[in-house]
């Protein structure tokens, strides 16, 4: 079920009539939004074939690996850019476009990016690329002015209601939402996520309660698993939101609040943007907190 976003969504409705696609877009805001399903649906569209089994799209996403039972996500490759290069040379077997979306773009290696201006500047004939992308300061000047931005903001209440229809804990699922209906589909389908998300909140109170040895201890447990860490931090920053406008889960104050969002960003730019070890990235922050 795909909602919101309609002001977007009758541009590219507009474009596919007047057949007038661009060959280069970024889909930029907040994780888990609906800027990767919006592609998705969007690619069904364009080439009228299921995306499910449409050999002319090709989808690019930073693979996990696991060393010594600690998950990392790797950044995108030149390689990887030069292969998706080749894939997007060849021949549309079935539908009018080869189509490649890249998922969190934003994890592209500078080399990559470079590789994927070749792209850009000379885009294979019929052709359309779309970039996933949550943080636009780690995209390059010179990609972002070859492509056409979207920009998809958060749902509303209401938007996220009319997902959770008549779905067991649908008022905890709006809230543990906080606007991303990607986030909510995955309560919907899988309520463990629920406690899981209870525990986040118990593992910031601690973070807040906790002296300095409590917070490195935590700290080492976090570092162990990357992805799951992203989500973490992604869901304490939307709490201390709630807390600056006022609805306040977690005693203190909104003027706190707004220091932690500011070091949890300034944490997740340090591991995503060098090669930063994630536990000492978190001590770093915790120190600060």
């Amino acid at each position: 079920m795909i909602i919101g976003h309609q002001k977007i969504r009758n541009g590219f409705k507009r474009s596919l009539e007047k057949e007038s696609l661009s060959q280069a877009y970024i889909f930029t805001g907040p994780e888990s939004v609906g800027k990767f399903t919006f592609a998705l649906d969007l690619t069904s569209e364009i080439n009228g074939i299921g995306t499910n089994i449409d050999p002319d799209l090709v989808i690019l996403s930073p693979r996990i690996e696991e060393t010594k039972g600690v998950e990392k996500v790797k950044d995108i490759s030149i390689d990887e850019i030069r292969e998706l290069q080749g894939r997007l040379g060849t021949t549309p077997g079935h539908g009018k476009h080869m189509i490649a979306i890249i998922n969190d773009a934003d994890r592209l290696t500078k080399g990559a990016q470079n590789g994927l201006l070749k792209i850009l500047e000379e885009p294979p004939e019929n052709s359309v690329l779309f970039l996933i992308v949550s943080n636009m300061k780690r995209i390059l000047p010179t990609v972002v002015s070859r492509c056409q931005t979207k920009k998809f903001s958060l749902m509303t209440d209401k938007e996220i209601s009319e997902l959770a229809g008549s779905a067991k804990d649908r008022e905890e699922i709006i809230f543990w939402s906080f606007g991303r209906p990607g986030w909510a589909k995955r309560m919907i389908e899988d309520s463990s996520l629920l406690d899981e998300n209870r525990d986040i909140l118990k593992q910031l109170k601690d973070v807040i309660s906790a002296d300095l040895n409590g917070r490195f201890d935590l700290a080492e447990n976090l570092a162990k698993d990357q992805a799951a860490l992203s989500r973490k931090l992604a869901i304490w920053a939307a709490l201390l939101r709630q807390t600056v406008l006022g609805n306040d889960v977690l005693g203190i104050s909104p003027a706190r609040a707004l220091r932690m969002i500011d070091l949890i960003d300034r944490g997740k730019s340090i591991m995503g943007n060098t090669n930063a070890n994630a536990r000492l990235a978190l001590e770093n922050m915790f120190i600060n907190i």
